[in-house]
């Protein structure tokens, strides 16, 4: 299993693929996220809640083998949620290492160029590049499991060439 998580200072959106390819497309084994039921107008008291949440499902519902591989921060917006998204990030980072479940990081602008050739896609081009080339459905909600495939797809390439 192979895991791609776009965290943002709301929730973690994930998306779990199979290692293996069919028909030469990555396999979708689930989408959802974690931390849209935590409450709280400030990303900080969003935090613990979704780092309790992320580990308890690590714990529970990760098997051996699995890795994740998480969108870096990206420095866009103010100072003040990219101190809040490096927080997000870190906090996927030290549950993986509790759950002794391997994480990488990616940036965005890599990603986005391995996957969809362009490294400074949108969010929308991002959605409408996979919708037709992946055949990813357009009604995904929230808009964030787009990017959290194309982390996973690009970790699922990286993957594979070192299994090679």
């Amino acid at each position: 299993m192979l895991f791609g998580i776009d965290p943002n200072t709301r929730y973690l959106a994930i998306v779990e693929l199979d290692l293996k390819l069919k028909e030469g497309r990555p396999i979708i084994r689930q989408t959802f996220v974690i931390g849209q039921e935590v409450k709280g107008r400030k990303a900080e008291d969003r935090l613990l809640p979704i780092f309790d949440l992320f580990g308890d499902w690590l714990h529970l519902d990760v098997h051996d083998g699995a890795v994740v591989w998480c969108e870096a921060v990206a420095f866009a917006g103010g100072s003040r949620s990219l101190v809040q998204m490096a927080a997000m990030q870190t906090a996927v980072q030290l549950a993986c290492h509790r759950a002794g479940v391997p994480c990488h990081m990616v940036a965005n602008t890599l990603w986005k160029k391995e996957v969809i050739g362009k490294g400074n896609a949108s969010k929308e081009e991002v959605a409408a590049f996979l919708q037709m080339h992946h055949g990813l459905p357009a009604d995904w909600s929230p808009p964030d499991l787009y990017d959290a495939y194309g982390v996973a797809v690009a970790g699922l390439k990286r993957h594979r060439l070192d299994v090679e």
